[in-house]
């Protein structure tokens, strides 16, 4: 038996933020790979981070993920976190962004909209692929670049040590 199929399920915890309350538990069957998380994985858990030390364990890899259990994005964290979108249209979606809380400041890097059974990358301007992405991402949401963007986002959860940040733009 490995290391991590020794991990016993963490016991349940609760919490309200934004009117959502939660009830989970942490367990291995918690686990998975980062692009099959949906909406059903964020309601229950809001806060992902790899599990990069699981890595090699029931063919696992640097992909997968695990629930943080935690009612705030944790300090010195790199994690996917639930999030709601708002375009500048009104239009609203489900998703994540990639929190970093690395260099103490909160930094969000990209995001996922979960729409229609896919995974519409929301890739910063300046990475590579951004012309690619943001094309797919405008034709599944039947939208214009300029319906969608600058298209701001509200974190689930709070972060820890930062009460004031709820979210921001993404470009």
């Amino acid at each position: 038996m490995g290391r991590a199929s020794a991990l016993p399920a963490r016991p349940l915890i609760g919490f309200t933020f934004l009117g959502i309350d939660s009830m989970k538990a942490v367990s291995l069957e918690t686990r998975k790979p980062v692009g099959k998380l949906s909406r059903e994985d964020f309601d229950a858990f809001p806060i992902w981070q790899y599990a990069d030390d699981e890595e090699g364990h029931d063919g696992r890899d640097e992909t997968w993920v695990r629930p943080v259990d935690a009612a705030s994005v944790p300090r010195r964290a790199y994690c996917h976190v639930a999030a709601d979108f708002i375009t500048p249209n009104e239009k609203k979606f489900f998703g994540f962004v990639t929190v970093s809380t690395l260099d103490e400041t909160p930094e969000v890097c990209q995001g996922v909209i979960l729409f229609n059974r896919k995974y519409l990358f929301i890739t910063n301007p300046g990475a590579f692929g951004l012309e690619d992405s943001r094309k797919h991402l405008l034709q599944n949401l039947r939208l214009t670049e300029e319906e969608v963007f600058p298209l701001s986002f509200t974190l689930r959860v709070p972060v820890t040590g930062h009460v004031k940040y709820k979210g921001g733009l993404l470009p």
